[in-house]
This record gives C-alpha cells, structure tokens and sequence, in this order.
C-alpha cells in the first residue's frame, strides 16, 4: 500500500495520520513487503523486500480490516468484489461513469 489506513481513509486524513506518528518518533513504511522479523529472544530487526534493514524494539503488524457485511447480505443489499455494501451517491455514480467500474466510497475528512 502506499500510505498507511489507505484502504479505509481519504489521502488528507492518511498524510496527517503518517504526520502526527512521525511526530511521536514512529515510523512508517509503505508500499515494501516484509522479508523477516529478525532477532534472538526478542525482535532486533526488521527486513524489507528493497534489502533493507531497519532496527526495531517491537513491530506492529497491520493486515486490514473485512468489512462485517452478513446482515447486509441477509438484508440483501449488493455487496461489491472487496466486500463492501454498495452504495449510490452522485459521487459514485460519477466516478464510475469515468473508470467504468464500481467504486467504494471512503470517508472523506471533513471533520479533519
């Protein structure tokens, strides 16, 4: 992924996420596979995919979130390919007309 929450949030909130992390001294880095955790009793290290190797205390390990979709489906509201319930805005209907096809809408941070 090339940001950190990209899947779930709009770019402005995911920037000022990766923002205040770096602010506390963590951090990030997206868009490298992990190659290995490395270390004897406890992690020393970290190995990316690009070779590179990056010391570390601890790792926090993210996968995504699956969208809890079964009582929409017992509803049955359409569910799109990434398991998400459809939903039609004007947004949507506009940005499939475009890339031709479906789109999820993410959060979009008006309260930021």
């Amino acid at each position: 992924m090339p940001k950190i929450l990209v899947t779930a949030f709009d770019d402005e909130f995911c920037d000022e996420v990766a923002k205040v992390l770096g602010s506390k001294g963590i951090h990030t880095h997206c868009g490298n596979r992990v190659v290995s955790i490395d270390g004897n009793s406890q992690v020393e290290s970290v190995t990316l995919e690009n070779g590179k190797n990056i010391k570390a205390d601890m790792v926090l390990v993210s996968i995504g979130a699956k969208p809890a979709n079964e009582l929409a489906q017992k509803a049955g509201l359409r569910i799109v390919e990434n398991g998400s319930i459809w939903v039609e805005s004007i947004c949507e209907l506009t940005l499939r007309m475009y890339l031709r096809y479906p789109v999820g809408l993410r959060p979009v941070s008006l309260s930021t």
